[in-house]
């Protein structure tokens, strides 16, 4: 015996020269998991109840512009009331995203963002990933076309939308009992 050796189990002999290795199978969504896939439907009216939002969100700035458009002061104030009214419930929709992984109309559906490794759902993945990378891509011309065929992938098996792909999510029932 070597009076040197340490103790125990040999470890596993790692090669310090060989290349780096990638995981090629992230974790997928297990269907016997603990929770259920949110319905496409109550999925399509959350998406349209946080729709709404931003629409009443701007009803201010109908009024503001009802006042007197000639004047400069409304014009000022018209343009105040839209960016502060979109960015207020942007803002506290991402923050909603960021810390319970359910916007407003997710919250009134009982429906939640779920990450596929079952880690929480992140201001990254659930926010930037999400919502921004999709809504940039829309910008560009040809971009509509792109957001038409993001959204009709949830008609496959697994019901996740280009933005679910990419940011490793998937949207499941919160309370998770089945429809």
């Amino acid at each position: 015996t070597n009076p040197f050796a340490e103790p125990g189990p040999r470890p596993h002999h790692v090669n310090p020269f060989a290349p780096p290795q990638a995981d090629l199978h992230p974790p997928q969504f297990e269907a016997d998991q603990d929770f259920v896939l949110a319905d496409r439907s109550t999925r399509f009216v959350a998406a349209m109840l946080d729709g709404l939002i931003y629409l009443v969100s701007l009803v201010p700035l109908f009024i503001v512009i009802g006042l007197d458009l000639e004047s400069e002061v409304a014009k000022a104030l018209s343009s105040t009331v839209f960016v502060f009214g979109i960015l207020a419930i942007a803002v506290f929709q991402w923050y909603l995203i960021s810390t319970r992984a359910q916007s407003l109309g997710k919250i009134a559906t009982k429906i939640k963002i779920a990450t596929l490794d079952g880690s929480p759902v992140t201001f990254v993945n659930g926010v930037i990933l999400r919502n921004w990378l999709i809504s940039a891509a829309g910008a560009i011309p040809g971009g509509s076309l792109l957001s038409i065929i993001a959204a009709l992938l949830i008609f496959r098996e697994d019901r996740r939308c280009l933005h679910d792909q990419i940011a490793k999510t998937t949207v499941i029932r919160a309370d998770g009992a089945p429809y």
